[in-house]
């Protein structure tokens, strides 16, 4: 019996030997298998988003390495879905910057020209303002003092007009062709890679904001259908906005009636533009991006306040402006943004290189 009982004893070991290997082996080519899985799933992300992206742009790999990470729950770096914030520009991010300057101070300068045109009786401030726009339309350049000037007084040519037809009026602008490209509307101006890349993190559950210089209603005409974000996902420079029949009584005091409009009444506070936009985020949203897209100066304190999260891993990214066969850019400024880029530890996104195009292969310079 004792002799029955160690062989059936020496059986057991074997069979729990051999069942324990086959297990090992099994979650190791499990491991293996989910491993190659991951790295197919990421190779079928580069080619079903990114389709007007260069197949070796780096910037891909690294933004879709890092949304895999953080969106995978078995990650150190998992993000839950109501904290993946992410901020975008608007002009010279999702949008063209220069045709041959920002589309608002376009706008700006069509209503100028044209409300004057043929007057006589023309006060100096306005006659200064009609031939600043001229010169802008001729160059292109905008100067720090006049942008300053401009997002100030802009507000005085929809004084007193209710926010739905300011917004018609610039729908009715946005339908209008670019002055810089062929077979191009101003609606239709969006950088399409940079499209990929809303739509990327959309499906993956990131909650995409804009925040722009340009002015909120403006910008809300401008992006929340072709990039599906509701308006309060827009943050820009405000004007100051009362009811219709307010006059000078305070908003505290005075009692707003159903079948009054809420109307243009002053200028804005500041530029939503470096300080102002982190602050505005922080009002607004209330938490601290983890990805974040801009392309000039204005949008670098925002990245660094992305970068800044100190709960979770996060990305930025600058677009450069560095191709001037497709678009209007600028060496230059593109060089001093890449120094910029490289000395914050940030990622640089070239038109120039990572980009197979811009706006379509049916648009051209002019």
């Amino acid at each position: 019996m004792k002799e029955y009982y160690k062989n059936f004893i020496g059986k057991a070991i074997i069979v729990i030997f051999a069942c324990t290997m086959l297990f090992a082996c099994s979650d190791s080519k499990n491991t293996v298998q989910n491993s190659n899985n991951k790295a197919n799933e990421a190779v079928n992300d580069e080619k079903t988003y990114f389709t007007h992206w260069n197949e070796d742009s780096l910037v891909v790999k690294e933004l879709v390495k890092y949304v895999e990470e953080v969106t995978n729950k078995d990650s150190k770096k998992y993000i839950p879905k109501e904290e993946r914030i992410v901020v975008f520009d608007m002009d010279g991010t999702l949008f063209c910057e220069t045709d041959p300057t920002y589309y608002e101070y376009l706008f700006l300068f069509d209503k100028i020209i044209r409300e004057n045109e043929g007057k006589e009786d023309i006060d100096e401030e306005t006659r200064t303002m009609i031939n600043d726009a001229k010169e802008v339309l001729n160059t292109g350049v905008v100067s720090d003092e006049l942008e300053l000037k401009l997002s100030m007084t802009e507000y005085r040519y929809h004084l007193n007009m209710d926010v739905d037809s300011y917004k018609k009026q610039v729908r009715d602008f946005l339908q209008r062709e670019t002055k810089s490209y062929t077979n191009l509307l101003i609606k239709d101006a969006f950088y399409k890679p940079m499209l990929d890349i809303v739509q990327y993190l959309q499906d993956n559950d990131f909650i995409v904001y804009v925040v722009s210089g340009t002015e909120r209603n403006f910008v809300r005409t401008a992006v929340c259908d072709v990039l599906n974000i509701k308006p309060n996902r827009v943050i820009g420079m405000d004007f100051e906005l009362k009811a219709s029949r307010q006059g000078d009584v305070k908003n505290s005091i005075y009692q707003f009636s159903r079948d009054e409009d809420v109307v243009i009444a002053g200028e804005p506070m500041d530029v939503n533009i470096k300080t102002n936009k982190v602050l505005m985020i922080a009002e607004e949203i209330g938490m601290v991006p983890v990805l974040a897209f801009g392309n000039s100066t204005g949008d670098f304190s925002m990245l660094e306040y992305t970068k800044g999260n100190k709960k979770y891993d996060t990305r930025c990214f600058m677009v450069l402006c560095d191709d001037t066969i497709r678009e209007n850019g600028n060496t230059d400024k593109a060089n001093k943004i890449k120094s910029m880029v490289e000395e914050k530890g940030h990622i640089s996104i070239s038109m120039k290189n990572d980009w197979k195009t811009i706006y379509g292969e049916n648009v051209v310079k002019k």
